[in-house]
């Protein structure tokens, strides 16, 4: 593995063209901070500002909202360090802006084909040393939190997606309730006082004090809502009863924390995800028949949630649901060549306890195993999407076990999604002994066949 933790980080603003020049190691935090200074900031986030730039556009992040594209199209150009042509910037071969650094070292390739691929390159194609990304005004955000009964959300579900700038749902296994949150830039300035967390997390805390037998409030616990859930599926993470008590009981608190909040968009648009968790999110694009009010990305996710009863899969929430535009980058699961298309990206997720005794590390495995052999099939499925359709997040994808066919399987399907073909031409290319390859690219991306 390389890390660029120790590399010199760099931050150059370009006010007058909202772009800005970033060295790949700076964190996405770090980065929203710097531009905040100048009243720029990025058209959109991940779910966690915690990780590099460089990992943020080579796994295909994507953040939510149907007219807003993956993160790897703000990229407007990269320097990659590459074991076969030395540093190389790579711009769109439309590039206009002169490039004003000193970079007697720096080879300059101006290609569009090499910069599709390479704006989600899966850091297969070189090491991303600096990348420039477009930026926006920084704006105020107003959050509307609210819980949907289904039957209550089929009907205005398209409208939320077009009239909203960021909108994403979270569905609860077991229930039939769907908490909608939605994003709009706001000239407001001053949020409600929200809720205290003592009466928000109740519900949870009722089912903490039944099964532990301790006080309903003890010094020490969990103060967020993603914290104390973590902390009681640990007690019992595969009792499906258990995690349907639990999900009800979420969703209750989700109903006491309805409302608005303001604040910019770094602070709005990532949210905590929990803790350590086994997760597996695909995106697929959604052919919306309005005419006959048919809505294949809810109904996808209703398909999911009658089977999760039906197997008794122990399921906890959320079931996390975004959109977002198509990407010009080739190596992105929502790659299109319509920027009017638009792509579901729907997450499932099941949480691992910590520690290291015999009691736990035995839980971990058996949750992992009903994860992968279990619920992970169901998801892929649940229609009525084509399977080849759905695209599998990149950072989410782990290696199959080795027996059976699942490996070549997935290698296949692949090479249907992708133009592994191209890619593999360029990493020779770029990497011609294959310096920066590990097994996940030599088993599911390498041509050796």
């Amino acid at each position: 593995m390389i890390t660029l933790a120790k590399l010199e980080s760099k931050i150059c603003v370009d006010t007058f063209n909202k772009r800005v020049n970033v060295t790949a190691n700076v964190t996405v935090g770090e980065l929203a901070e710097e531009l905040r200074k100048y009243n720029l900031t990025l058209e959109n986030f991940a779910s966690i500002n915690d990780q590099s730039v460089g990992g943020f556009i080579q796994a295909g992040c994507h953040g939510t909202g149907a007219l807003v594209p993956p993160v790897n199209d703000q990229v407007e150009g990269l320097v990659l360090v590459t074991p076969g042509l030395g540093p190389i910037r790579i711009l769109p071969g439309t590039h206009t802006f002169k490039d004003t650094q000193n970079e007697v070292d720096i080879k300059i390739i101006a290609d569009d084909e090499l910069f599709s691929l390479v704006k989600c390159g899966l850091g297969g194609l070189g090491i991303v040393y600096e990348v420039t990304l477009r930026c926006v005004p920084l704006e105020n955000l107003e959050e509307v939190t609210k819980v949907f009964r289904l039957e209550e959300l089929k009907k205005i579900h398209t409208r939320l997606l077009l009239e909203n700038r960021h909108v994403r749902y979270m569905w609860y296994p077991f229930t039939d309730s769907v908490v909608v949150v939605t994003s709009n830039p706001t000239s407001k300035t001053a949020a409600p006082v929200a809720l205290s967390h003592s009466h928000s997390l109740k519900p949870l805390r009722e089912i903490m004090t039944h099964r532990t037998g301790g006080p309903s409030e003890r010094p020490g616990d969990p103060t967020s809502l993603a914290a104390f859930r973590d902390a009681l599926i640990s007690l019992d993470p595969l009792n499906v009863d258990f995690i349907r008590q639990v999900n009800k009981a979420e969703v209750q608190c989700w109903k006491n924390l309805e409302g608005t909040r303001i604040g910019t968009s770094p602070e709005i648009l990532s949210f905590d995800c929990g803790g350590q968790q086994c997760v597996y999110e695909v995106a697929f694009k959604v052919e919306q028949n309005c005419a006959h009010n048919e809505s294949p990305d809810i109904e996808f996710v209703m398909r999911l949630l009658k089977r999760i009863e039906t197997l008794n899969i122990p399921a906890p929430a959320p079931i996390e649901q975004r959109w977002s535009q198509s990407s010009s980058s080739m190596m992105s699961p929502a790659y299109s060549t319509s920027i009017s298309d638009i792509f579901t990206w729907i997450g499932i997720i099941m949480y691992l306890p910590v520690g290291s005794d015999l009691h736990t590390l035995n839980a971990r495995w058996n949750i992992k195993e009903v994860f992968h052999k279990v619920y992970t099939k169901v998801l892929l499925e649940a229609g009525p999407v084509d399977p080849l359709q759905l695209r599998a997040h990149w950072a989410k994808l782990d290696l199959p076990a080795p027996e059976g066919n699942e490996l070549s399987e997935l290698r296949a399907k692949l090479r249907k999604q992708y133009p592994l073909k191209l890619y593999n031409t360029y990493r020779r290319l770029l990497d011609p002994n294959s310096i920066l390859t590990n097994q996940w690219m030599d088993l599911l991306i390498a041509q050796n066949d």
